[in-house]
């Protein structure tokens, strides 16, 4: 496996861009359903940037840009001496990243949806960076 991370990222990537434009079509008037318990799709833009901790796009650009490159160069280093599970974490990570991403370039938020109610309302690519990243550190830790 040498650049499948790549097509991993974009496949993540495009199943959550079309996970938001549905929810975007569907669930734009952000009401919860009356009286429901348990788990529930509700629209929540989030404007907080990289979690908060950046006021402006620029540097958030540049971050995952290094991001891109630093996995680019470790994957072409972790070729040879690891398995293919650390490049199909840092692809899923990355394809999430970049579609949030992306939500922050076109909407000026990001589209979270899925309410648990017992833990932040979250999207697809955010269940795809912290699962990327477990498998891919698991992976380096066990080799």
């Amino acid at each position: 496996m040498r650049a499948e991370w790549i097509y991993i990222a974009g496949f993540v990537l495009i199943v959550d861009q079309a996970s938001k434009q549905a929810i975007l079509g569907r669930f734009a008037d952000r009401r919860l359903p009356a009286g429901r318990r348990g788990p529930v799709i509700r629209f929540v833009a989030n404007p907080r940037i990289g979690l908060g901790l950046f006021r402006t796009l620029y540097p958030l650009i540049m971050l995952w840009f290094v991001s891109v490159l630093g996995i680019a160069l470790a994957m072409h280093a972790l070729t040879f001496s690891h398995g293919d599970i650390v490049q199909i974490g840092a692809g899923v990570a990355l394809g999430g990243a970049t579609g949030n991403l992306l939500d922050l370039l076109r909407h000026g938020a990001v589209v979270d949806f899925i309410d648990l109610r017992i833990w932040p309302v979250f999207n697809l690519a955010d269940l795809a960076i912290l699962s990327g990243v477990i498998t891919a550190c698991f992976a380096l830790l066990d080799t």
